[in-house]
């Protein structure tokens, strides 16, 4: 078996739970001795996953409990985001009710932002909070969803709507796991990174812009991913339940959210709605703060280089016409998490580095600004 290589151990200080993030790699090949070493390792477990991770990881990690006296379980789901959803999380609670699962045994995700969510979902659910730890293998879930604690399911359409600030009790990221992450996929997690650097971090947003692709070696990459961990860390520590300074981290998030909506959440993957909805923000800082056209030019730029979109393909969507898509564009975004009072609210950026949070009551100029953003 190969050695754990422990490249960095954080402690998040939240107020509902201290937890570890350990960054490193052969974590799988570990997990069960990780776990013994963390107080973790239970008489139950049920590991959730999708049927693509499945393939590559589950016999790695099923073979650590074979011949003991820890009852193993584990439950796939097929990829994508629909599948985010309370039916699979009533399946999830029929197998630990039929196996007498309690609160003190675990549920460990092992999978992407989708699984992150889902399974964080059931487990702060479940008894009112069962054992919980994260291994996300994806870019996007190592850099963002399986940090700070937002877990949630899609409900008729409407993207995360039902949900709670529940922690892993630990993260295990291990950049290793990327490997077999397709490329589409690997893109859907830069977005958030250069989301959060655009808004948070200028050092970091200079890095990737300037950077080349085919310099992108191991180390690098290990710097970009614990960069992004580290400032989600200090966001989380200052503003756990996103009253505050955290929701500079939804930059993009209202049009995102109510693109995934439209489409079912089976046509963008998140990072994607993403990269459309920074680019969204930004116009609509150029009209009322005067954000300047080059700084929305350097981030498209640079979301391009990922093969990103940066605007919205109508083709895409079934409305009959633009005033038609652009009606369903906004009702979706009045359910968004962050409207006050029936108002939507969006992250503006004032300079990278900087944003201001802002309800925009005018929908003439949201229907102009989308109009902008239509090829």
């Amino acid at each position: 078996m190969r050695k754990l290589n422990l490249l960095e151990e954080l402690t998040i200080c939240s107020r509902k739970k201290i937890y570890k993030i350990f960054f490193g790699e052969n974590i799988l090949n570990n997990l069960r001795e990780i776990l013994e070493d963390n107080s973790l390792l239970r008489k139950k477990i049920l590991l959730i996953t999708d049927d693509n991770v499945k393939q590559y990881y589950l016999d790695q990690v099923s073979s650590q409990f074979i011949n003991s006296d820890i009852l193993f379980l584990h439950y796939s789901i097929k990829p994508g985001g629909k599948n985010k959803s309370l039916d699979n999380a009533m399946k999830i609670y029929q197998i630990l009710i039929k196996h007498s699962f309690y609160k003190d045994d675990l549920i460990i995700a092992l999978g992407g932002g989708v699984i992150g969510d889902l399974a964080g979902f059931v487990a702060a659910s479940y008894y009112r909070g069962i054992k919980f730890v994260q291994i996300p293998t994806t870019l996007l879930s190592q850099v963002d969803s399986s940090i700070g604690g937002k877990v949630a399911v899609h409900f008729q359409k409407i993207t995360n709507a039902i949900g709670f600030f529940y922690p892993p009790d630990l993260c295990l990221i291990d950049p290793s796991l990327l490997k077999t992450l397709p490329k589409r996929e690997f893109n859907n997690g830069m977005a958030e990174i250069i989301k959060a650097a655009f808004v948070q971090d200028p050092d970091l947003f200079l890095a990737l812009e300037s950077m080349n692709l085919k310099q992108f070696d191991s180390k690098t990459f290990n710097y970009i991913i614990l960069q992004s961990v580290k400032l989600k860390k200090k966001l989380v520590e200052i503003d756990e339940m996103e009253k505050g300074p955290r929701l500079c981290l939804n930059f993009g998030h209202t049009l995102a959210h109510a693109l995934e909506s439209l489409t079912n959440h089976s046509l963008l993957l998140h990072g994607e709605a993403v990269s459309i909805g920074c680019v969204f923000e930004c116009f609509i800082s150029e009209y009322k703060h005067g954000f300047f056209k080059e700084n929305t030019n350097r981030l498209i730029r640079v979301l391009k280089k990922y093969n990103l979109p940066t605007v919205i393909d109508t083709e895409l969507y079934s409305a009959k016409t633009l005033d038609d898509l652009t009606e369903s564009i906004i009702r979706f975004m009045k359910f968004d998490k962050k409207v006050s009072q029936g108002r939507i609210r969006f992250i503006l950026p004032l300079n990278v580095g900087s944003f201001v949070i802002e309800e925009v009551e005018d929908i003439s100029l949201i229907k102009k600004l989308l109009y902008k953003m239509y090829i």
